[in-house]
């Protein structure tokens, strides 16, 4: 649990409900490796699930 650095640009990421919002993710300092991660969206119940295979 909480492996390399997981990061979202823009942070904090302004939006409006209903308009297209786009970002970035990345996730540094990994071994070799698969890893799960979560974006959680402020106090809202959305998440997005992220995947990585680290080689």
């Amino acid at each position: 649990m909480g492996q390399g650095a997981f990061t979202a640009t823009p942070n904090p990421l302004t939006v409006t409900r209903g308009e297209e919002v786009s970002y970035d993710l990345s996730w540094s300092g990994l071994a070799a490796g698969k890893y799960l991660g979560v974006v959680q969206y402020g106090d809202s119940d959305v998440r997005t699930i992220v995947t990585v295979d680290a080689k």
